[in-house]
């Protein structure tokens, strides 16, 4: 079996595939719980969702992805102030510039440019 690694974007041959563990935390942070915090997931729900359709007001946003309107106009207001949205004429959300540039800088990205060499491959054969 072949599988592109992005050390030098080159090709290489694996024997076998383990399943990766979940490993428990140790030390000063294992008595922690997994991070529940509602408000960076309804953030990045927010921006899952603008990234999939936009733009769109409030009101679809809220009804969409079940979220109270007071959160979102919170959340919203700080993605506008911050560039990771923007508000067109009527209101409406939409990406913005730093959410752009973010999309712009996986062409870089070792996976990117691996998967580059494979589709290559594949595409001179």
């Amino acid at each position: 079996m072949w599988i592109a690694v992005p050390d030098g974007c080159r090709l290489s041959e694996v024997t076998e595939v383990k399943p990766l563990k979940a490993t428990a935390v140790q030390g000063e942070h294992a008595d922690r719980r997994p991070s529940t915090s509602t408000g960076v997931k309804a953030t990045l729900a927010v921006l899952d969702l603008l990234a999939a359709r936009s733009p769109l007001s409030l009101s679809e946003i809220s009804r969409e992805l079940g979220i109270a309107k007071s959160t979102l106009h919170r959340i919203c207001a700080v993605l506008v102030e911050r560039g990771w949205a923007m508000r067109d004429r009527d209101g409406r959300f939409d990406l913005g510039i730093r959410a752009l540039r973010l999309g712009s800088a996986s062409s870089g990205l070792p996976i990117v440019n691996a998967f580059r060499t494979v589709a290559a491959e594949f595409l001179t054969r």
